[in-house]
């Protein structure tokens, strides 16, 4: 059972973001907005690498049991040629001016697909910053 995300989200969060409520497989379409639901308003919004097909990015109902939601993001990308896609905050999120001097937290449960391979998949990444 998901656990809500109030009962998740602890003072000083900056941003909290889930992917429940898609049916497995589902497109996740151009123009949707994740919400943060920390309230901080840290929405997240797909960006698709050019040339790049519709599913790039997907919906998928696979989770781990220890983690909070019951969902999950199915970034299919590589190279040869480049194609997939990412998230990032939309352009008026505070996140993006904030300076985290005191360093922070990012927690994420990440799966590898059975066919990852450096050949295809050398340069991705799970976690960066434009500096």
């Amino acid at each position: 059972m998901p656990r809500p995300a109030r009962q998740i989200v602890i003072p000083g969060t900056v941003a909290y973001w889930r992917f429940d409520g898609h049916d497995n497989g589902t497109l996740f379409p151009d123009g949707l907005t994740i919400p943060d639901r920390s309230g901080n308003g840290n929405d997240h919004t797909k960006v698709t690498v050019h040339g790049s097909s519709e599913s790039a990015l997907r919906f998928s109902g696979d989770y781990y049991p220890g983690q909070p939601a019951q969902a999950s993001l199915f970034f299919n990308g590589g190279q040869n040629p480049l194609h997939g896609a990412h998230l990032q905050t939309v352009p008026d999120a505070p996140l993006n001016r904030a300076t985290l001097t005191s360093g922070y937290t990012f927690e994420a449960f990440f799966k590898l697909p059975a066919n990852w391979n450096p050949a295809n998949n050398s340069w991705m990444g799970l976690l960066s910053r434009w500096g």
